[in-house]
């Protein structure tokens, strides 16, 4: 997310979409949060950012993640205070058990 933020702070883009990933049939991620999808599988069903399965973190991190991404964006202000205050609450957003999704296997 930190890097997410700091190319956005780089480029300085007009607009940005953010979202968190929804597994799509037929993948390795799919397969792997499979056991753990409801009846909602994809982002069409879901709410605002919505986490399918249980992610490092929880649905509300996420959401506020993006409130201060788009703030930034729009006002062209780094807003260094709310991620400093996100970052002491960031342990309040864990998920108790999350998934194991190894990179590059």
């Amino acid at each position: 997310m930190i890097a997410t933020r700091d190319l956005i702070r780089d480029e300085r883009p007009d607009e940005i979409g953010v979202s968190v990933a929804y597994p799509l049939p037929g993948t390795l991620f799919y397969e792997r949060v499979r056991a753990q999808l409801g009846r909602k599988r994809n982002w069409k069903d879901t709410g605002d950012l919505a986490m399918l399965f249980q992610g490092t973190f929880n649905t509300e991190l996420y959401r506020h993640v993006r409130d201060i991404m788009h703030r930034e964006v729009e006002s062209g202000f780094f807003d260094g205070s709310a991620w400093e205050e996100l970052e002491q609450r960031v342990h309040l957003h864990r998920s108790p058990e999350p998934i194991e999704l190894a990179v590059g296997t």
